[in-house]
């Protein structure tokens, strides 16, 4: 079900202008069929030939479980929904990644018992493979999946089920995970403790892994910070890290947004209520030329998810009181951008992942916090912003 459609575009949004035949860009509303109630975590996936795709973990009625719902086609107009079973954990977010083999999804999900991976026959994943990951006891939180090939992928995640944890990096050399390794890139017990709020990660272009972590020491005064860790290979055999802190911790801000240049600068996208800023690190672990970039804000605001468009500039899901959409940097710094965003029947939404396919397409996952209403916001177009527009007669 669609609320309107917009057509994005640099000037778009500029009182008087609509957007010439040239911009193809157009912002969608698609309210997501069932679970309709209870939605509290998303995941989302646009394979490069098909539709978008969403996992959703539901705990109405303290009953939680999984559930993929697939689109027929681009527009969402016909949705499929298959519940994948009903021991979730709802702490934590399913991640998604296309297949590199068979281009169906497999999804890492957090169970009370751990990590699991389904490894699907079919885009809506009605037939799959189950496979416990090994050595992820306990899992609260963990992030998107690394694919290095068909057979060498990788998962980050905290490994206790307190506010305290190691954060490990699961590194799977076959398809099913069979044979892998598991190595610590921050351990609790060799230093002062710490709440690590969230974990992304992304592959280096030396075939190493960058990982950027929310991290609280827990001080006598605590500090909350970006923690940067590097692998020079997938086993992590020697990670690196370094903390870089921002000050004292506020409730707001639980998670972050990673994305890396064609060099391998990290970007790291905080979106801190009130002041979100992009970390902008000049080496891996941001030791050098690390500006805090700030991005617009509002009392309002929320964003989630960070992509690089084909001229390497950075685009962020945003979403602004009742309405949702994208910001787009107009320069790889970030020092200008626009938004453009188009209003939903939520009430009270929040962001919760971005997820972009080799043509330029984004899908921005949203949940209506008080109801737990799946949403989404979609924009297809191979150029995301255009820069020809026409004014309105």
């Amino acid at each position: 079900m669609h609320a309107r459609t917009m057509c994005l575009a640099v000037a778009a949004f500029a009182i008087g202008m609509t957007c010439a035949a040239g911009a193809t860009c157009q912002l969608s509303d698609i309210q997501l069929e069932g679970p309709v109630e209870g939605t509290r975590k998303l995941g989302t996936w646009w394979p490069d030939q098909g539709a978008p795709a969403f996992v959703m973990t539901n705990d109405l009625n303290l009953n939680p479980q999984h559930s993929v719902l697939s689109c027929a086609d681009a527009e969402c107009d016909v949705q499929n929904l298959d519940a994948l079973d009903i021991a979730a954990l709802g702490a934590s977010a399913p991640a998604a990644f296309a297949d590199p083999v068979t281009a169906q999804p497999s999804i890492v999900a957090a169970h009370p018992t751990g990590l699991v991976l389904y490894r699907c026959n079919d885009v809506s994943c009605t037939t799959r493979q189950i496979i416990a990951l090994p050595n992820t006891q306990g899992v609260v939180l963990h992030s998107n999946v690394v694919r290095f090939g068909a057979n060498d992928w990788a998962v980050a995640y905290i490994d206790a089920p307190t506010e305290q944890g190691h954060l490990r990096l699961l590194h799977c050399q076959n398809a099913d995970c069979s044979a892998s390794a598991t190595r610590i890139i921050f351990n609790q017990f060799d230093h002062a403790m710490h709440q690590i709020r969230d974990v992304h990660l992304a592959r280096a272009n030396d075939g190493g892994i960058q990982v950027a972590s929310l991290d609280v020491a827990l001080t006598a005064n605590p500090v909350i910070g970006v923690r940067m860790s590097y692998c020079q290979t997938a086993e992590c055999v020697t990670p690196m890290h370094r903390m870089f802190a921002l000050g004292p911790p506020t409730p707001d801000l639980d998670h972050l947004a990673l994305a890396l240049r064609p060099d391998g600068r990290p970007l790291v996208l905080i979106p801190r209520r009130d002041d979100p800023v992009l970390l902008d690190c000049g080496d891996r672990l941001c030791f050098s030329s690390h500006p805090l970039r700030p991005l617009p804000s509002d009392t309002n605001d929320w964003y989630a998810g960070l992509v690089l468009d084909s001229e390497n500039r950075p685009i962020i899901g945003h979403i602004r009181g009742n309405e949702a959409g994208f910001l787009q940097c107009l320069d790889s710094q970030c020092d200008s951008s626009v938004s453009n965003r188009i209003p939903l029947s939520l009430s009270s939404p929040l962001a919760a992942t971005l997820s972009q396919n080799t043509h330029g397409d984004l899908v921005l996952s949203h949940i209506d916090r008080e109801e737990g209403v799946p949403h989404a916001t979609r924009c297809v177009s191979t150029v995301l912003f255009a820069t020809d527009f026409e004014a309105d007669d």
